[in-house]
Parts: C-alpha cells; sequence; structure tokens
C-alpha cells in the first residue's frame, strides 16, 4: 500500500497529520502506487481534493487555491517503505 503516513491541510491552514486514512486519502492510494513506480526516487506526493497529483507542496497549495474554498485541501502521500 503507498500511504504510509498521510497528512491532510486545508490551503491556509497548518497541517494536521492523522493515523486514520480518510477517504480522500484511499481514494489516492492506488494512483500514487502507480506513480511511485513510474518515478522510483520520488518520496511524498501531494494530492489536491480534485485528485491532481503534485511533486511538491507548494505547486499542490497553489493549485488549490483555485479550488472552490471549502474544497481547498492538500493531501500528502508518502511512499511506503514495503515492497
Amino acid at each position: 500500500m503507498a500511504t504510509k503516513e498521510t497528512k491532510n491541510s486545508k490551503v491556509g491552514e497548518q497541517n494536521v497529520s492523522t493515523n486514520k486514512k480518510t477517504s480522500l486519502e484511499e481514494k489516492f492510494s492506488k494512483e500514487a502506487e502507480s506513480i511511485f513506480k513510474d518515478y522510483p526516487k520520488t518520496k511524498v506526493l501531494y494530492f489536491t481534493s480534485d485528485g491532481l497529483p503534485f511533486f511538491e507542496k507548494t505547486d499542490a497549495q497553489n493549485h488549490a487555491y483555485s479550488l472552490k474554498e471549502n474544497e481547498r485541501e492538500v493531501v500528502e502521500v508518502k511512499k511506503s517503505d514495503k515492497k
């Protein structure tokens, strides 16, 4: 599974670390696994609530600002150490 540790954050707020997978994390985990296979040196991805993946957190945050205010969420998905 691709999600070892995830963090959700509303853009403009501090990150909130969670141990429980949210529905967004579950939604993005399969896509993250595929991206991690294609880019093996990548350790973390950032998904916006509309499903776009980014390698850089700032890029994800900038894109999130283009979304509706109540949908401005960035989900961090880290690569699992398990193979």
